[in-house]
This record gives C-alpha cells, structure tokens and sequence, in this order.
C-alpha cells in the first residue's frame, strides 16, 4: 500500500504547522501572558475559561500536526534532522502537558500574581522549543 503522504509533503505539512505554532507562542510569550496581570479579578475567571477555549482550540490540532508529521517524517527517513524534529514535539508535548497545563489550571478561579510570573518565565520553554523547530523545518525546506 503506497503512503498517504509523500515525505515532501510531510514535511511541508509539518513546517506550515510548526511556523503557525511558533508565531502563535510569540504572540502568547509577549502580548497575552504579560497582561494577565491587567486582568480585573471579577473578570478573571471568565477569561480564563474564554482564553484557554480559544488557545486550546488553535494550538491542539497544530500540536497534533507537529508530532503527526513529524512522526511521518521520521518513519520515512531516520535522519538526524527528522529524529530532531520529532524530539522537539514530543518535548513541546511534554512541557506543554507537565508543565503549563497544570500551571494555567492552578490559576483557574483567580489570578496569582507569583503563578502569572511563572508561567511566564516557564513558558519561555516552549518558544525556544517551538523557534528551533521552526527554523529547522524551514531550512529543510530550502535545502
């Protein structure tokens, strides 16, 4: 049986994603997680709930890109490159799962100010994770 996708547009599936993830998480890292210590405590939980709805709904099926993809990629050629690409997912994975989520859930109901910092600082994780990727999808691509 001949694969559904062909590695060429594995990994351009893979790069369209890991580039929207990246850009996503800057805008995450510099513009959302620093105002959240704007947010009025009456209205925060409302949007928490709002916020989280929303980034969960644009970053999950990104995610599952990424690590499908990069899957692919890797089952096709075991090159350094794609076993790199995978790692990065499944560690964007992983620090996402261990460590944000249960961040975001503790602020929940109100906002502390010493979790906002940490999320903040802890989230830097992921924007390297997410910036490598993205460079290293992309010069794949132009090589």
């Amino acid at each position: 049986m001949p694969p559904v996708f062909s590695a060429e547009a594995a990994a351009l599936v893979h790069c369209v994603a890991v580039v929207a993830l990246t850009s996503l998480i800057w805008l995450v890292q510099l513009a959302v997680y620093p105002a959240l210590v704007d947010i009025e405590p009456s209205h925060w939980p409302a949007f928490h709930r709002r916020h989280t709805r929303s980034a969960t709904c644009l970053m999950l099926p990104l995610m599952v890109v990424q690590v499908g993809s990069a899957t692919i990629l890797f089952s096709y050629e075991k090159s350094h490159l794609h076993g790199m690409l995978l790692i990065l997912a499944c560690v964007h994975w992983a620090v996402t799962a261990v460590v944000i989520v249960p961040l975001l859930q503790s602020l929940y109901n109100r906002p502390v100010l010493r979790l906002i910092r940490r999320l903040c600082a802890l989230n830097w994780l992921r924007v390297f994770l997410l910036t490598a990727s993205a460079i290293a999808s992309v010069s794949s691509l132009l090589h």
